[in-house]
């Protein structure tokens, strides 16, 4: 998932040089969405894998 975000953010930097008008500039924004949905959903994931381990630990121990 976080290399989606990364991908996403190349091609928005990528769109950016050639230029923010026209269908280049819908590109970015497009991008730049994909990559906030991705990190966002990475980080919860992430947050959730450790709740997970807290949890198991508090079972075992």
């Amino acid at each position: 998932m976080l290399r989606l975000a990364f991908l996403s953010l190349a091609l928005a930097i990528l769109s950016g040089i050639l230029g923010l008008t026209g269908l280049a500039g819908d590109f970015a924004g497009l991008s730049l969405m994909l990559f906030g949905i991705a990190l966002a959903a990475s980080g919860t994931l992430f947050g959730l894998r450790a709740l997970e381990r807290r949890d198991e630990r508090r079972c075992y121990n």
